[in-house]
């Protein structure tokens, strides 16, 4: 999987992106401009509340999207104090050594601990970001009579700092590994996904300057069709971006490694807890 990284220059002022309305005023348009179609103008409500629908339809490659915003409450408080309790009980089992306060890094744990940690985190991912969007796809499939047509998860973060952005892909290629008893995939109606931050800025080692950068893979590594409509998507969206952002949008030659994108601006780059073992009653 490689990163597409734009690096932003002159900035025109006003310019903010901030929660799910916002985003979605931004990339309305380019869809229509790119030969896209938004759901809730081809699906009648009847005068009622509107059916359980995705955002977008390209009639042209028989593609649904739906438009997801990762926002920091998604990784608050409470996931903090889960993950230092969960710290401490591998220090106590001696699956991590450390001492005092330090950062974690989830790819370079154990499996075991990898593992737990994938269990606190995925839950809210799972159930409010994967299973809502699987279940909008599968009703949109239905209400537009296109059965066959292919699913796209599109998340945009929107200032969700505490983890890095290869923390998040991680734990969104992990929870689309899920399989049923019977061996078929679990929300079989996602066949790939496309996760980027349109909002602030990130940052890769060795690039000076904020960067955004854009993730997207099908599920099937071998559907060529759905890797080649992402693709389409991302080199539609570059200078799409750069026009209605003023932003001067250069495009990195080569690969940049995942692992070395973070969110720019953020205080901790990685989860800090305390190792100190719980006090015994």
């Amino acid at each position: 999987m490689t990163p597409s990284v734009r690096q932003p220059g002159n900035r025109s002022a006003g310019y903010s992106l901030t929660p799910r309305t916002l985003l979605e005023s931004l990339i309305d348009p380019f869809v229509k401009g790119v030969g896209g179609e938004l759901v809730s103008e081809l699906v009648s409500a009847d005068g009622g509340k509107p059916p359980t629908q995705a955002d977008y339809f390209f009639r042209t490659h028989e593609t649904i999207v739906e438009l997801k915003a990762l926002e920091r409450p998604s990784f608050g408080d409470t996931y903090v104090r889960k993950l230092s309790d969960l710290t401490v009980s591998w220090f106590e089992r001696g699956l991590f050594l450390a001492y005092g306060t330090t950062r974690i890094d989830l790819r370079r744990l154990s499996p075991i601990c990898q593992q737990e940690w994938l269990g606190v985190l995925t839950q809210p991912v799972q159930d409010h970001v994967v299973a809502a969007a699987n279940r909008q796809l599968a009703a949109t499939k239905r209400l537009l009579g296109v059965p066959k047509a292919k699913g796209i998860l599109w998340l945009a973060s929107d200032g969700n700092l505490d983890l890095r952005p290869h923390d998040v892909w991680f734990l969104l290629s992990s929870i689309l590994r899920k399989t049923k008893p019977d061996g078929t995939k679990q929300y079989s109606n996602i066949d790939g996904i496309i996760y980027f931050h349109p909002r602030v800025p990130a940052t890769v080692t060795g690039v000076p300057g904020p960067v955004f950068f854009w993730f997207g893979e099908p599920r099937d590594p071998e559907s060529s069709s759905v890797r080649e409509f992402i693709e389409r998507l991302r080199q539609a969206w570059i200078p799409y971006f750069a026009a209605s952002t003023g932003m001067k949008v250069v495009e990195l030659a080569g690969e940049a490694p995942e692992a070395n994108v973070r969110f720019a601006g953020s205080v901790r780059s990685l989860p800090r807890v305390s190792l100190e073992p719980a006090k015994k009653s």
